[in-house]
């Protein structure tokens, strides 16, 4: 039977495209060439992104790929310019919830309506003043980017702006990051329970801010270190604005060996991974490598907290459940994640075909697999360039 495939990773990891992504929005609000952003990254992401705005800026369509967050952060840009805007993606893009995104740009004072066509398009007409007499609702029981882009886009306001979030809080960690940013950048927001208070006529201040690496990433390549082999991750930011930090925590109460040096992270292969109890409400997007973690583990895990998880770029939580089957491990699915019954290392000697589904980190949970020894073949390997375009080179596999 074959078993893990060792490796060594002591490379570099491309920034954080949720940091680098909002940065790139409060740059674009800001005088030229006085909010340098340091730090980048050739994910599909961020390329859409920096696109997106130049296309703006120039009045032209705006591609969005599959992204849902180039889509939202792009949408409430857009109605910060007068005219007529037309935000493209592919088809699945444009079928994911948009209610709260329509609601959230119509509240504001735009028009906002989905087309179709080949391919269909977010058609967004504003005068680039937003409509700022009433609060604005919220719905955060989808997304917390809705929040987040309309905080991203309110500079320069000429009245407050009052945000009333409504439902229950998902990934709340991630608007706590946009809060820090656009806080940092001189935005001056009070936050009183449930409703966000933008103060009027905040201008952007001059600043160098560097995106630090992706900690998405950085949880693909430690999974893999703590199957199979050792990974020196830096520099590992210590403390960070990521929610994905809490990986750390994870990986160290799962058993594996970790050693914190100042600005860097060393992760060695587990002798034997432990079962967690972990809720992942504001940390969704390590759901499916963590899974298949807790599939190798000795006993029962229970990752739950992420009932959104099915609203990712897949059925991200249906499309985990099926990588764990295959792997040959039993579960007990529940609406906001699952409970695994892992089996330690044992291992199967069967060839595991594994559509990611055009999801990037169902992807790298199979690549994490792949290096644990299973014989997965990975249908779309490519989908990873969304994040992180090296992450097969990284662990070094060529699916």
């Amino acid at each position: 039977m074959s078993g893990p495939r060792p490796f060594r990773f002591a490379g570099r990891l491309p920034a954080s495209k949720s940091i680098l992504n909002r940065l790139l929005v409060i740059a674009s609000h800001a005088a030229p060439g006085t909010f340098r952003v340091r730090g980048d990254s050739d994910a599909d992401d961020v390329r859409l992104l920096r696109g997106g705005l130049a296309a703006l800026a120039a009045g032209r369509p705006a591609d969005c790929g599959a992204a849902g967050t180039v889509l939202r952060f792009l949408a409430l840009r857009a109605s910060r310019l007068p005219g007529r805007h037309r935000l493209t993606g592919t088809p699945r893009l444009l079928a994911r919830p948009l209610a709260p995104l329509l609601a959230l740009l119509r509240d504001l004072g735009a028009r906002a309506e989905i087309a179709a066509g080949d391919p269909p398009a977010l058609v967004i007409g504003s005068n680039g003043i937003w409509e700022l007499s009433q609060p604005i609702v919220v719905d955060r029981s989808q997304s917390s980017q809705f929040a987040s882009a309309a905080l991203l886009s309110a500079w320069s306001l000429p009245a407050p702006l009052t945000l009333r979030l409504t439902g229950a809080p998902v990934s709340e960690a991630y608007l706590a990051m946009t809060l820090a940013l656009v806080r940092n950048a001189g935005l001056r927001v009070d936050v009183s329970g449930e409703v966000l208070t933008v103060a009027p006529s905040a201008a952007v201040q001059p600043g160098e801010p560097c995106a630090e690496i992706d900690l998405g990433a950085a949880f693909a390549v430690a999974a893999a270190a703590a199957v199979a082999g050792e990974a020196e991750l830096e520099p590992f930011p210590a403390p960070s604005l990521q929610p994905d930090r809490v990986f750390v925590d994870i990986l160290a109460a799962m058993g594996v060996p970790l050693e914190h040096m100042p600005a860097k992270l060393v992760v060695r292969r587990a002798g034997a991974l432990r079962p967690v109890d972990w809720n992942l409400r504001d940390s969704p997007d390590l759901f499916p490598v963590l899974a298949v973690l807790a599939a190798l583990a000795d006993g029962t895990s229970r990752l739950l907290g992420a009932p959104h998880l099915g609203l990712k770029e897949s059925d991200r939580l249906a499309r985990s459940a099926a990588l764990v089957a295959a792997l040959g491990r039993t579960f007990e699915p529940r609406h906001d994640g699952l409970v695994i019954h892992g089996q330690g290392w044992q291992r199967h000697e069967r060839t595991i075909p594994f559509d990611p589904d055009q999801d990037h980190r169902l992807a790298m949970a199979a690549g994490v697999a792949l290096k644990a020894g299973f014989d997965v073949r990975v249908t779309d390997p490519a989908v990873v360039s969304k994040s992180f375009p090296d992450f097969w080179a990284a662990i070094g596999e060529a699916p």
